[in-house]
């Protein structure tokens, strides 16, 4: 009765092993063909039924090596059958992930019919990808729901082969460690590595070497080595842990379990194209062959998983979660020898938690089916009502028997984790604990506390750190005899980040599934009693201290949960921190804490699902404790930053200075899937920034040095330092950076500024034309003016330039990186000299260029712009004048260009010019080709349109429909015109009883995707919008009729009667026989008005408008062509038509 799903090159569906039990609806006739061999072995080792098993036979006419007399090579489930999709071994999915995820779990749940996840073994991986990326977190994500499009959750149970790049010995040692390859690096899924199968292949190859003019032949064995043991991890296969140095210093805990996959014998495809076997590896006739890989571990897991699925549905007649079958997977798993260990904090992870022992996972004594009881294995399902918060603590007491003191206790806690976000370093979202407690010796023990060379637990040292595990959603308890009689359990909500649990609207909660199983199932009612108890709650975590110029990274902060009590939010959803702004001479940072004091946030990617380009957080201080017992009052009356985004400052200039002066910070998530960040405090008694007569400013980088960890290619160091300004914000119109360095081998740098969105790479590991030097004084320029004497360009990627036309307001952050060891050095200053952007438009500004330079401006082109043109004059010699679109233009690289000769001449980009001009910044550059200086005057000026041909108004023509509950609903709007979009403004109209529960993306034809809103909204049962009929009490805000203007036309920029004309031409009209009431009626004829009105953010409102068609037109229209764009689509019935060279005359 179980299907599985097989993600591979296909399986010849006619082989007499699999014959009727493979299915497919993939169109490609490869298949159910498979010329690859690959899909066929992978279905033959998990439900292959061996029938031809006497077939399998050597050239000798014997069985393979290593099996038994008469072996029955049959799956591991016989009676199972799989719904097959194709892959490539080398690119993975042929289409997509979203459409193995979707596809496969659309059989399983809809045309099946079936409640429970499905199984899918996954062979394959991207080559060379070793990290967490979007593939692994789209397949965490199907874990728990793979149809996003369906209401509720259709999970699906990923098994994935590690990898063959471990590059090991065949004595199972040593190796490669982070050499797990994606999607197998996803934290929700299994993940398989190989061992060795003992088979003894000793055949013998020879080579000739030519040595000193003498043949000499060698003879080796080179599948003895893999093929000489069963219990050593297979030389090629991929170790972990994966993101060392990233994910915690250890990395995150990978592979979970191994299997053999070491001359594996299984099915071979009758269609296999024999160019893609091993010529050396040994035949087995046409039925079986060998096959060696992670890949042909991974269906021996699957087929596993598919016993137990079948005895869950058929024996005990309930559900499973992909959780909870991991956790009883791994649970069952045991070292494979004495040489390796369970640790979590190995250097190199060869075996996970051990090889699988089905026995072990499911004792015979779970039959049992009316005595639960009794079991030696006992299991807790996930389910949204018990989920946990963060500071929730759900209980047990369990009491074991005599017989059970003298065999292991095991306990796993599995959590199905929301995806997490690749950009962040952790990708762990959803912190849980496993906490064990001793109740007769007092000794605690935790989740992976497992020191190296052990496969048990140690009581955790009671003195310190408990070494609690913040990486992993997988925790183990393994506990070694002698045992006590009475235990405590606990499950601790660490910290919930981000809500696991879409059935959970009460808070924001993570699911989990927890096993704990007596010995290996022998001993008969081990446990005389388990018991849940009162769930409570553990203390809130600390304030955190601040020390003044020490930055603290990979802080996180939960999500906002969209019902919080009240608009300060729940105490998950801050992370508080103290600063005493007095000196202490232990400050390494070198600051002398003064008057001007900054508390900076950076580096905010989120931490799910990544939607925008950083988390949105918030940044508040206050010299009040109160701030972070959420006091409403005192968060009012915070300092604060609230941008859009995370990279947030407050900043002060009179601080005073003492032990007495407390800054309490509280950093708050205003998104929905948390957020990583990096925060720092700086106080120093010099002024972050000074300006000069002219209006230029400087930006000190404060510390004001740094020193460089030294690092490795696989965990860089790096040196951060911060500049701010405090002055009212400017606009950025050159940037020069001042950056002085001391390093033994400079060539080991990366140092990148970033401000806002845009972001420099100075120094890209360049020696600096091969100078020997230790101590650099560096000046980059990329204005190109020549101005700056000894000036270099910046390396890239980015330039200074990007910065031209941002805000100086928020954080500058200098990141100077080390990628290769054995060598230091310090960042001994940073300077940043902004000029002011000068406005062209109007009067313009005055100029110098100097000889054989250039010099930029730039000028921001609205959506109705039609024409720029700029204008130079009073010019003694002749100059040369550019204009570029989104980058500095420069000899060879232009939009347009002009010589312009004395005393002086202009230059213009329209419409009709190619490339057009289109909306957004714009460059011009003036080159000076003379032999001397040559001022001049600039100016600007655009011509705009009143004609709206570039505008649109369209809606979606497939509403009003359905809005599915806990499901992506689509709706798709046809946009004709084609061009490139300047502006974007989206209206919706959304009936819902909770308005909260929503989030709304806008998706391009190329795929470029804005989140509209998030889970805004609160308790609101409006939805967005509403046909208020209800309401019987309202009272009038606004009333207009037009009685106040005059009758007559009205154009673009006109204001009347408080109204203004946005665009086009529109008219007020004096005829009763038109107007509602009076006597004035309003004529769009295709324009646009607007009007702001004083309404109360979360009230509700009703709009009655009075509107009757023109009246020259009938109201049966057939056929609608607006003329919007050079279309002739008719938006009231199916009359398209071809248009061409039309003239549109104002005002008609």
């Amino acid at each position: 009765n179980v299907m599985l799903n097989l993600n591979d090159t296909g399986v010849e569906a006619s082989h007499p092993d699999l014959s009727g039990r493979v299915f497919t609806i993939d169109t490609n006739a490869f298949t159910l063909q498979d010329v690859v061999g690959h899909g066929t072995h992978v279905a033959g080792t998990m439900i292959s039924s061996g029938g031809l098993s006497a077939t399998a036979l050597d050239e000798h006419g014997d069985a393979p090596s290593g099996s038994v007399t008469n072996a029955d090579f049959r799956g591991k489930a016989p009676a199972a059958s799989v719904y097959v999709l194709p892959i490539d071994l080398r690119v993975g999915p042929l289409i997509s992930d979203a459409y193995l995820q979707e596809t496969a779990a659309s059989n399983n749940f809809i045309v099946l019919g079936r409640t429970n996840a499905v199984i899918s073994n996954n062979s394959w991986a991207y080559v060379n990808a070793f990290e967490y990326n979007l593939a692994s977190a789209s397949y965490d994500a199907a874990v728990r729901d793979a149809m996003a499009g369906r209401p509720g959750s259709q999970p699906v149970l990923y098994v994935f082969a590690a990898g063959n790049s471990g590059f090991g010995s065949t004595n199972g040692t040593v190796g490669e460690p982070d050499s797990i390859q994606a999607p197998a690096t996803a934290k929700n899924v299994i993940t398989v590595g190989a061992i060795e199968s003992l088979r003894y292949i000793t055949n013998e190859f020879y080579s000739t070497n030519m040595v000193s003019g003498t043949n000499v032949i060698v003879t080796n064995t080179p599948f003895l080595g893999l093929s000489d043991s069963d219990n050593e991890v297979a030389s090629f296969s991929s170790r972990g842990n994966v993101g060392i140095g990233t994910e915690g210093e250890f990395g995150r805990f990978k592979p979970d379990v191994v299997a053999p996959g070491v001359f594996v014998v299984s099915t071979r495809s009758q269609n296999l194209d024999t160019n893609n076997l091993n010529p050396f590896v040994p035949e087995l006739g046409a039925n079986y062959r060998y096959e060696t890989g992670t890949s042909m571990a991974a269906p021996s897991v699957s087929g596993v998983l598919a016993l137990m699925e079948e005895f869950f549905e058929q024996r005990l007649r309930r559900g499973f979660s992909p959780a909870l079958m991991k956790a009883l997977l791994i649970n069952g798993a045991r070292s494979v020898n004495g040489n390796y260990d369970l640790s979590a904090t190995n250097a190199i992870n060869f075996q996970g938690w051990g090889l699988v022992n089905l026995s072990n996972s499911l004792p015979a004594a779970l039959t049992n089916v009316t005595d639960e009881a009794s079991w030696p294995v006992r299991f807790f399902d996930q389910s949204p009502t018990n989920a946990l918060a963060t500071g929730q603590r759900h209980n047990w007491n369990l009491a074991l028997s005599s017989e059970a003191q003298v065999v292991p206790l095991r306990l796993t806690l599995v959590w199905s984790d929301p995806p997490g976000n690749p950009g962040a370093a952790i990708k762990l979202v959803n912190d849980l604990d496993l906490v064990v407690s001793n109740l007769d010796s007092g000794e605690v023990f935790v989740g992976n506390n497992i020191p190296g060379g052990l496969d048990f637990n140690q009581p955790s040292n009671t003195n310190g750190a408990p070494g609690l595990d913040f990486v992993n959603n997988v925790e183990r308890v393994l506990l070694q005899p002698p045992l006590g009689t009475n235990y405590s359990i606990s499950v601790v909500g660490r910290r919930v980040n981000v809500n696991a649990v879409s059935a959970n609207t009460s808070d924001v909660v993570q699911d989990y599934a927890l096993v704990l199983a007596s010995g290996d199932g022998d001993v008969a009612r081990p446990f005389d009693s388990l018991t849940r108890t009162n769930d409570d709650w553990i203390g809130r975590p600390g304030l955190i201290e601040l020390t003044n110029g020490m930055p603290l990274l990979k802080q996180r902060v939960g999500a906002n949960f969209q019902l919080a009590p009240s608009a300060e939010g729940e105490t998950n959803q801050w992370r508080f921190y103290v600063f005493t702004n007095a000196f202490f001479t232990n400050n390494i940072s070198g600051l002398t804490n003064g008057s001007n004091v900054a508390f900076i946030t950076f580096l905010p990617p989120e931490l799910g699902r990544p939607r925008n380009l950083d988390a949105d957080i918030d940044l508040y201080v206050s010299g009040d404790p109160g701030l972070v017992n959420l006091d409403a009052a005192v968060i009012a009356g915070a300092w604060a930053s609230t941008n859009r985004g995370g990279n947030e400052a407050v900043i002060f200039t009179n601080a005073p200075v003492g032990t007495n002066v407390v800054y309490y910070i509280g950093v708050k998530s205003e998104d929905q899937q948390g957020a990583e960040f990096g925060i720092v405090g700086l106080s120093t008694d010099i002024p972050f920034s000074a300006e000069d007569p002219n209006g230029n400013r400087t930006l000190r980088g404060m510390p004001l040095r740094v020193e460089i960890p030294d690092g490795t290619p696989e965990k860089p160091g790096a040196a951060l330092m911060f500049a701010v300004d405090p002055r009212a914000p400017l606009a950025i119109g050159n940037v020069r950076v001042n950056l002085d360095l001391t390093h033994q081998s400079i060539g080991d740098l990366l140092g990148n500024l970033s401000h806002g969105d845009q972001f420099a790479v100075l120094n890209n590991h360049s020696r600096f034309e091969g100078t020997t030097n230790t101590v650099f004084q560096l000046l980059y320029d990329d204005g190109g003016g020549g101005q700056s004497f000894l000036s270099r360009h910046t390396d890239g990627p980015g330039n200074l330039n990007n910065f031209a036309g941002q805000s100086t307001s928020g954080a500058w952050l200098l990141t100077m990186s080390d990628n290769a060891q054995g060598a230091t050095g310090r960042v001994e200053g940073l300077s940043i000299h902004v000029q002011p952007q000068r406005e062209l438009q109007g009067v313009g500004v005055d100029a110098s260029v100097l000889a054989n330079q250039w010099i930029y401006f730039l000028i921001d082109v609205p959506a109705d712009a039609t024409k720029l043109t700029v204008f130079l004059s009073s010019i003694s010699a002749p100059l040369n004048l550019y204009i570029k679109g989104g980058q500095p233009p420069s000899a060879t690289d232009y939009d347009k260009f002009a010589l312009i000769n004395p005393p002086g001449g202009s230059l213009s980009i329209g419409l009709g010019d190619v490339p057009p001009l289109n909306a957004g910044r714009y460059f011009i550059g003036v080159f000076n080709p003379n032999a001397f200086t040559v001022d001049f005057h600039i100016a600007a000026s655009l011509d705009r349109s009143q004609a709206p041909a570039a505008r649109g108004d369209f809606l979606s023509g497939d509403t009003p429909m359905l809005l599915l509950d806990d499901a992506i609903t689509r709706s798709r709007i046809f946009v004709p015109i084609a061009r490139q979009v300047a502006d974007v403004r989206v209206g919706v109209r959304i009936d819902h009883a909770r308005a909260s529960d929503l989030v709304l993306h806008l998706v391009s034809p190329q795929g470029t995707r804005v989140l509209l809103t998030e889970n805004r909204g609160r308790t609101n049962t409006l939805g967005y919008g509403i046909s208020d009929l209800l309401s019987t009490n309202t009272m009038a805000i606004f009333t207009n009729s037009f009685e106040n203007a005059a009758a007559t036309n009205y154009f673009a920029g006109d204001v009347f009667d408080g109204w203004k004309v946005e665009e086009n031409v529109v008219s007020v009209r004096a005829d009763r026989t038109l107007a509602a009431d009076a006597t004035n009626v309003l004529v769009l004829r295709g324009g646009r008005v607007s009007r702001v009105l004083p309404t109360t953010a979360g009230w509700s409102y009703r709009l009655n408008f009075a509107y009757r068609l023109n009246p020259g037109v009938p109201r049966g229209i057939v056929g609608w062509w607006p003329v919007v764009g050079d279309t002739a689509s008719d938006v009231a019935g199916p009359h398209n038509g071809v248009m061409s060279a039309v003239a549109i005359v104002p005002g008609m």
